[in-house]
């Protein structure tokens, strides 16, 4: 069951300060989400997060181009990794969101393609190892990874701590101008090693729902740590039982090739 603290949702209140900084690379965006499902049980946010998702996407932000890809099969997954490796350079920004049902088995973490088998028994879960592999042929300068799934939140291996702090106490505008032009591979899941909420408010996730206000609200720039702090704050309101764990999970990934960037709406 899932209760608030308090009845108010909490609003992200907007930088103020504008960066003038014109990047030299496009952005581009893979959304990714799976609600109705052949053996697994359907879920209720995924379509309905990346849609608004990239409504958002496509009103307030310059992104090139936006990939939805709604109810994938494991080839339809890949496929759209093939055609965002293709399209980027190492001049870009690329935002890649998996929406839908995560399972670990004997330690390895898995995303689940819409056909997907019960017990794996096919062969037909994706390990996160391929799609980790996947990200690592993107050139793109900036990568940010938005994971909204059981199972998972400590799929990807990074330096969290280190590497957030740091970010946390240089997070003013001359070090955002400057981390622009490094190397960025992040990552931020809606929780940890278990379960979170198909359906929190108004039709989206928790996770979703937040990210959705923390887009519309933005009138600067939004970044990487930002985000992720407000998450976490917003996640604070609630309590949590029944194993749930909606606790939001940051890394940096040192192994896709992070050199002390942050991806910046």
């Amino acid at each position: 069951n899932l209760s608030k603290k308090n009845q108010s949702i909490a609003i992200a209140s907007a930088p103020k300060t504008k960066l003038d900084i014109n990047p030299s690379g496009k952005y581009y965006a893979l959304l990714i989400g799976n609600s109705n499902y052949t053996q697994w049980a359907s879920l209720s946010s995924p379509k309905n997060d990346i849609n608004v998702i990239k409504e958002v996407l496509d009103n307030n932000y310059d992104f090139e181009k936006i990939i939805p890809v709604y109810d994938a099969l494991r080839s339809d997954i890949f496929s759209a990794f093939n055609e965002l490796a293709n399209i980027t350079t190492d001049e870009d920004y690329v935002l890649i969101y998996y929406s839908g049902h995560g399972e670990r088995d004997t330690n390895e973490a898995y995303w689940i393609p819409k056909d997907a088998d019960l017990k794996n028994t096919d062969g037909s879960w994706i390990n996160t190892d391929d799609i980790s592999v996947r990200i690592s042929k993107i050139k793109a300068k900036h990568i940010l990874v938005l994971i909204d799934s059981c199972y998972v939140g400590t799929a990807f291996k990074g330096k969290k701590d280190q590497e957030l702090n740091k970010l946390k106490k240089q997070n003013k505008v001359k070090h955002i101008e400057k981390t622009l032009l490094l190397r960025a591979r992040l990552f931020i899941s809606s929780g940890s090693n278990s379960q979170v909420f198909d359906q929190g408010v108004d039709g989206h996730s928790l996770f979703a729902y937040k990210i959705i206000d923390l887009l519309k609200q933005n009138e600067s720039y939004l970044t990487t740590v930002q985000l992720y702090n407000e998450l976490e704050e917003y996640n604070s309101q609630f309590l949590f039982e029944d194993g749930y764990n909606q606790s939001p999970n940051f890394d940096t990934i040192q192994s896709w090739g992070h050199l002390g960037g942050q991806f910046v709406f």
